[in-house]
Parts: C-alpha cells; sequence; structure tokens
C-alpha cells in the first residue's frame, strides 16, 4: 500500500513538472527569506547597538544663546549629570558648481582628542584634525563629490565662500547616511569655525545623566529641568530641547518595522506556496499535463 501511495505521487509530480518546480522554489524561497531575515535582524541590532553604546550618545541637547567652557564646567558639577559638552551646529551648503549645492552639517567640536559625548570614531586621513581641515562622515564623502586630501568650497548662512581642506574621514553612529537625509555631516574644531568667521562660541549644550538612569525618561526630563534652570541663571535662554529616546538608537524602531514587513512576506509566500499544494489545476490544465505525460 505504502508502495502504491508513494508511485502516486511521484507519478503525480511528474506530471506536473512546473507547478512541482513552482511550489518548490515558493517554499524554498519564504523559508530562506524568514531565516535570512531573523538572522540579519539579530546581527543588525547588536551591532547597531554596539556603536551606539560606544559613542556615549547625550540623553539631552538644549539650544540656547552663545556660552564657553565656563558655562559647560558648571553643567558637569551637577550630581545627575555624568558627562557635559558644548556644541555648535551649522547648515552651509557645499559647491559642487555653478549651479549645484549640497547641504552640509557643520558640527563644532570642542576637543576631538578627549570626547565626551556624541563620539565619532577616525576612519581614514588624519586624526585629530588640525585648524581649517574638516572630517567628513564616511557615508556623506560621495554625497559631496569630495575626497581625502582635496579642498572644498563652503557656501556659508550669510553668503561668504570659504574653501576648507578634507583631512580625514569618521564614523558617527548617531547621524543618518547622507541617502537617507539628503545632507553631508562634517566635523570641524571651534578654533575652525572661528577661522571661518562664525566665532568660537556654543550655542547647544548636551550632556549625558549617571549610567544607572541613562534609560529613565522622567529622570532625563527632570535633569532637563534643573540644567535649564543653570543656563537661564546665566542670562540665557533655552530655546528648544531634544530628548530622544533613551538608551535606543534613532534607527532601532525603523530597522525593526522593516524586519517585521520582510518576515510578514515570508511568510505569506510560504502560504501561497501551500495554496499551491491544495489546489488543483483546472481541466483544461489536467488535461494538457496528461496529454504531455502520455
Amino acid at each position: 500500500m505504502l508502495r502504491t501511495r508513494w508511485h502516486k505521487v511521484l507519478r503525480d509530480l511528474w506530471s506536473h513538472k512546473a507547478r512541482t518546480i513552482l511550489v518548490v522554489a515558493a517554499i524554498t524561497v519564504g523559508v530562506f527569506a524568514v531565516g535570512l531575515v531573523a538572522s540579519a535582524k539579530s546581527i543588525l541590532l547588536r551591532e547597531l547597538d554596539r556603536g551606539y553604546q560606544a559613542s556615549q550618545a547625550s540623553s539631552a541637547r538644549l539650544y540656547t544663546d552663545p556660552f564657553g567652557d565656563e558655562l559647560v564646567e558648571r553643567i558637569r558639577r551637577i550630581p545627575e549629570v555624568s558627562a557635559a559638552e558644548g556644541r555648535r551646529t551649522l547648515q552651509v551648503q557645499v559647491l559642487l558648481g555653478a549651479d549645484e549645492t549640497r547641504e552640509l552639517v557643520l558640527v563644532a567640536v570642542p576637543d576631538f582628542s578627549d570626547l565626551q559625548l556624541d563620539k565619532v570614531f577616525p576612519v581614514g586621513g588624519d586624526w585629530p584634525p588640525r585648524t581649517g581641515d574638516i572630517l567628513i562622515e564616511q557615508f556623506s564623502l560621495d554625497h559631496i563629490q569630495g575626497s581625502v586630501g582635496d579642498s572644498i568650497t563652503l557656501k556659508l548662512d550669510n553668503d561668504t565662500i570659504k574653501e576648507i581642506h578634507v583631512a580625514g574621514l569618521v564614523h558617527d553612529a548617531n547621524v543618518p547616511s547622507a541617502g537617507i537625509s539628503d545632507r553631508a555631516f562634517g566635523y570641524v574644531t571651534v578654533d575652525t569655525l572661528d577661522e571661518l568667521g562664525q566665532g568660537d562660541f556654543y550655542t547647544e549644550l548636551r550632556y549625558r545623566v549617571t549610567d544607572d538612569h541613562i534609560t529613565d525618561k522622567n529622570f532625563i526630563l527632570a535633569t532637563n529641568d534643573i540644567v535649564q534652570e543653570q543656563l537661564e541663571k546665566s542670562g540665557r535662554t533655552v530655546y528648544a530641547t531634544d530628548t530622544p529616546a533613551p538608551g535606543e538608537h534613532w534607527a532601532q524602531a525603523i530597522i525593526e518595522t522593516l524586519v517585521m514587513l520582510f518576515v510578514l512576506f515570508g511568510f505569506l509566500i510560504m502560504i501561497l506556496s501551500g495554496f499551491l499544494v491544495v489546489t488543483p489545476f483546472p481541466p483544461c490544465w489536467r488535461s494538457k499535463s496528461s496529454k504531455l505525460a502520455s
């Protein structure tokens, strides 16, 4: 009985070769897709979190009137704060031709040799950069059509044109690639910013809470109030605050959503292949298959 049953199965499979190949291919693709996406998710999120943790991402950013290192030292003495730094971010244009420009986010860093927050890591070229040099995020170099060792032309917000030397490449885990954001990211010293005619001050205070509260949103918001009070006591106005999801990379939710969709598509492929198994051919297909088998 068993031999007869398997003989019929093999004969049916051979009689409908196209359908058999289609079913096997669909099931294979579905299983492969689900397994591949599940493995990729595990690796991707692990490496994403590793880079995020290594960067010592700031808990919050407060945008205020210009300030210097003295105010940063005052914020560092707050018990709830483990590290604080001043930064300045400018939106400039990279001139590629007569009528073509690309947006560049220019970040002024106080000390590349002793970064406390939102660390960037050298990939190639000079480190740390000298005054008059710029470091480009590695996934931004193609966007501005530059290369290490070249000079790029910047158009500042007051329409001033400046040349700056590309000294090297860095990796910043806390910014999106230029292909996603349609803007490049570059890093300079405060002295370079002053040389570009933009002054040697900060307008952005970044801080990180103590490690035992690093994922506590309520604690971070309460610390925000303390830091803001100190800034206002110094005679400055806080114009905006940015408090990202604590302890989580900015792209984590996006990646998890994409992975979920890919897994869903994989399961749908397997379900559809199951319909191919249980659904009989139309009579006209069966007659053609019978003629081909004979």
